[in-house]
């Protein structure tokens, strides 16, 4: 809850993130393939984090511990001015449609 609320002060939204969360990481953990249906975590800081041995390795993920809390930071910044007023705006959040979030059915 502490982490959600810090989340809600810097202006993310929850709600975005619980969805992407729970069905963009939970339902696809670790996988990484060339479908959609890809754990979108593991995918975050692509091309510049190696998070999954499936990736290709490249000179500058030696480092990656060095310089992946500030691109994680500026991932943040992105969710909070882009991602998160794009799911609203489109209802779709990490390529899922947000059913049921914003008003919509599946029906």
């Amino acid at each position: 809850r502490v982490a959600a609320w810090g989340m809600d002060l810097i202006g993310a939204s929850t709600f975005a993130w619980e969805y992407q969360h729970i069905v963009g990481h939970h339902a696809y953990t670790n996988l990484v393939s060339d479908c959609a249906e890809s754990d979108s975590d593991v995918l975050a800081g692509v091309p510049f984090m190696r998070m999954h041995d499936s990736q290709q390795k490249r000179w500058h993920h030696r480092y990656q511990h060095i310089f992946g809390p500030a691109l994680f930071s500026l991932l943040t910044i992105n969710k909070v001015f882009v991602s998160d007023i794009q799911s609203a705006l489109t209802g779709e959040c990490a390529g899922f449609q947000m059913d049921g979030r914003y008003g919509k059915t599946s029906n």
